[in-house]
């Protein structure tokens, strides 16, 4: 099995057992164990871009209709598909310059899917101010 066919391979198992619900069993499951965002190793795997700032799993929508799911922070990368408004989402962390943010579809057909939207239309708190 190939390294980028390894990654699908645990990347659909990641997608299953959170869209059933269930948990990992076999081998894959080492490869893919959560983290402390109930993201996976697996889930990075839509972008190599690293998270600046983690959210603590907060449930959010998206605000507005066609809203492009990306394969990474920026209109550089693939979209994978559109969202509606109102769609359910698990915003888990920004980018660097904090204008995207990684989410988890929690309803309709990308459910599971773990990507990028602009934060424009994903509405999420902001950090208290600190002065």
């Amino acid at each position: 099995m190939t390294n980028g066919t390894a990654r699908r391979a645990a990347t659909a198992a990641v997608a299953s057992a959170i869209v059933l619900g269930g948990a990992l069993t076999g081998a894959s499951s080492a490869a893919a164990a959560p983290t402390a965002l109930g993201t996976s190793a697996a889930d990075s795997s839509t972008s190599s871009v690293k998270c600046a700032r983690q959210h603590e799993n907060y449930r959010s929508y998206i605000s507005a209709s066609g809203v492009n799911l990306r394969t990474g922070p920026g209109t550089g990368y693939t979209s994978v598909g559109t969202l509606s408004k109102g769609t359910d989402v698990m915003a888990l962390c920004s980018n660097k310059g904090r204008n995207w943010e990684k989410v988890r579809i929690l309803q309709g057909r990308h459910k599971g899917k773990v990507n990028w939207v602009y934060d424009a239309y994903v509405p999420v708190p902001m950090e208290p101010s600190t002065r």
